[in-house]
């Protein structure tokens, strides 16, 4: 690819610009704690002089670690723009990103009395395509028609790849159905322009079916199905074209230009035409290259804010809490067991503070192929009961219990006993999260058939079955267990997906829906 325009780097100089504000704000924060601590020492009460000091020490020493955990942070983020519910192929959304954004759309059309529209699109003969130039040239054409669908859509729309060779469009607000129809030619002009793949020019035509809320159905799922039905249509009477749910509403319809079939440029052309196609067709390729350039920067600047969004905030948290701790400590008291207390607080946060941040760095070394782990035989029922022992306590502070159902007897597999404890923590922990106060969780461990089988289950929010399948993407949060646990970066079950293939294990999550409880199951090959 082409190198990006100055105008495209200075958008990335722009977002790591930022990223160097979030992080120098973070050590500001820090600053002002150990300067809050130190005023402490021209404060100490006579009484409890000695235990203030070695608080204090203690506390700088936290404060420092962190600011050291914040500056490698700083280093790594850059790298940590990970597409969030994103296809990998074509960086679009995902159907689970699509089915919440259609859910908005619904509810804005509703609220305003307006039209919605989804367009359910299937390029035509990608199978000849991958059977004649290979499936990297299949690769492209579906990347290249994710871009040319993005280019006549408007920025409030969404284009998103369904699966295969299928994509779903919502138009969100139409005034009148002339819009979709409109949007729908646009779209059959823009794919049907020329470009070369594997050293062939091709042109892509699709089949699409549009489905109308609320004159066809009234909910996303039903909206998709509809659109999907009518493209089906369109499909059988030869494709390259749209057509509406309701065959009543096809006017204005015109089929796109022929398909220009894969060729070698120039067969039978007198030598001058060729030459001046060939010329033209480069033009196109140009200007298009261009164009897709500039949506994928403007992509990944959408990307890099939201995420830096939620690093912000989630940072924001143990910092508040370390500010309110440091400020009370330095306006004294006689309250002698206030320092303890407050002392536990700040160590509590500055522990979270750190958590958070190793697993965003653990996030980067895995999608940067630098996550390095020394294998070993090690006893995993021992590495799990530890991580059942050290996570008891914050259990119990939510007023949950957890049975768990333990071998007698050493349980070996070859794996890291860090990185073992890191996934059975996290596992617990979002257990946790998502179990009501007097909830229940059960942990339970079985070799048998040369395989080690650990499973974590709870009894609670559960998992709706149109999140499960997205349960284990990077900064997935499903929207319902937001109202029990908010915030948090959606990192946790990430990166336990990646660990465990680490250790060439598997990782799935079952759930009869909400409020059904949830179940984790964890198998490594026995050693």
């Amino acid at each position: 690819m082409k190198k990006p325009p100055k105008s495209e780097q200075g958008t990335a100089s722009g977002s790591l610009a930022a990223l160097t504000l979030q992080a120098d704000a973070v050590r500001a924060e820090l600053s002002r704690l150990r300067r809050n601590l130190a005023a402490l020492h021209q404060q100490e009460h006579a009484g409890h002089t000695q235990e203030l000091r070695e608080a204090n020490e203690k506390l700088l020493i936290a404060a420092l670690d962190a600011s050291a955990v914040a500056e490698s942070a700083k280093e790594s983020l850059a790298g940590l723009i990970v597409s969030s519910q994103r296809d990998a192929l074509t960086n679009t959304p995902n159907r689970a990103l699509t089915l919440e954004r259609l859910e908005n759309a619904i509810g804005m059309a509703k609220r305003h009395g307006a039209l919605m529209a989804v367009l359910f699109v299937d390029i035509d003969h990608l199978k000849l395509i991958n059977d004649s130039l290979g499936h990297a040239a299949g690769d492209a054409a579906l990347q290249l028609a994710a871009r040319r669908l993005e280019s006549v859509v408007r920025s409030t729309d969404t284009v998103s790849r369904h699966g295969g060779d299928e994509f779903v469009v919502l138009l969100s607000e139409l005034s009148q159905l002339s819009d979709a129809a409109g949007i729908a030619t646009k779209m059959l002009e823009a794919l049907a322009v020329p470009t070369q793949v594997g050293g062939h020019v091709l042109s892509l035509t699709a089949s699409i079916g549009i489905a109308i809320y609320p004159l066809d159905a009234a909910t996303g799922p039903q909206l998709i199905e509809m659109a999907d039905s009518a493209m089906y249509v369109v499909k059988r009477l030869g494709g390259s074209r749209f057509g509406f749910q309701d065959s009543t509403r096809i006017a204005g319809n015109a089929p796109a230009p022929e398909p220009i079939a894969p060729r070698q440029p120039g067969l039978s052309e007198r030598p001058g035409v060729a030459q001046l196609r060939q010329v033209n067709e480069q033009l196109v390729m140009t200007a298009l290259a261009a164009h897709e350039l500039k949506d994928l920067a403007n992509q990944a600047r959408g990307n890099e804010i939201k995420f830096l969004a939620m690093v912000a905030h989630e940072l924001r948290n143990p910092l508040t809490a370390i500010q309110l701790a440091a400020d009370m400590l330095s306006l004294g008291g006689t309250d002698e067991a206030q320092p303890k207390r407050l002392k536990t607080i700040i160590e509590d946060e500055v522990r979270h503070l750190v958590y958070l941040i190793e697993d965003l760095l653990d996030v980067s070394r895995v999608n940067t192929g630098k996550l390095r782990m020394e294998l070993s035989e090690v006893d995993v029922n021992a590495i799990l009961a530890n991580a059942v022992e050290a996570n008891a306590s914050h259990i119990a502070d939510r007023f949950q219990t957890i049975e768990t159902k333990l071998s007698s007897k050493p349980i070996l597999v070859r794996g890291s006993k860090v990185r073992l404890r890191q996934i059975f923590s996290n596992l617990l922990d979002n257990a946790s999260k998502y179990t009501p106060a007097g909830g229940h969780i059960e942990v339970d461990i079985e070799a048998a058939g040369g395989e080690v089988r650990i499973v974590v289950s709870d009894n609670g929010i559960g998992i709706p079955s149109h999140a499960l399948p997205h349960i284990f993407d990077l900064f997935v949060q499903e929207a319902g267990a937001l109202t029990l646990h908010s915030g948090g970066l959606g990192i946790g079950l990430a990166l336990v997906h990646e660990l465990v293939a680490a250790h060439h294990g598997t990782v799935s999550a079952q759930s009869s829906g909400r409020n059904q409880g949830s179940k984790f199951i964890v198998t490594f090959p026995a050693a």
